[in-house]
């Protein structure tokens, strides 16, 4: 994937310097096989990439932790809930975090990627 690829498929953070984009492209190399994602994959590495770089930012992390606390909140009339399903999935799954993320996790089960897991992840395989 080129710079401008990833540009024109993720145009919000077209704003990223190329030492940003081009180590993150290079973080994602042993995670995605060609062959496996087939015509998901240049869309499923900009996605990878571009959560790669939200999440990299400073102060990211603190983010969540300060939203995570509250499912709800109000100002004035208007009011916004997250459910805490979702909030408990985000900390089991950080690719539900961003919006990439999850869009991410869907090319990778039309893929067919299924559950990834390393082998030391797995029960009884250490």
């Amino acid at each position: 994937m080129t710079i401008a690829e990833f540009k024109a498929i993720i145009p919000a953070l077209g704003g990223e310097t190329p030492d940003t984009v081009n180590a993150a492209i290079a973080l994602a190399t042993p995670y995605f096989n060609v062959a496996r994602w087939g015509g998901f994959y240049t869309e499923g590495l900009a996605n990878w990439v571009a959560h790669t770089i939200v999440t990299g930012k400073p102060g990211f992390a603190a983010t969540l932790a300060s939203d995570g606390a509250q499912t709800d909140k109000q100002v004035g009339s208007v009011r916004v809930g997250r459910s805490a399903a979702l909030l408990e999935r985000q900390a089991d799954d950080p690719f539900l975090t961003t919006g990439y993320g999850r869009r991410y996790r869907y090319l990778a089960k039309l893929a067919g990627m299924g559950a990834v897991a390393a082998v030391s992840d797995i029960a009884g395989c250490a």
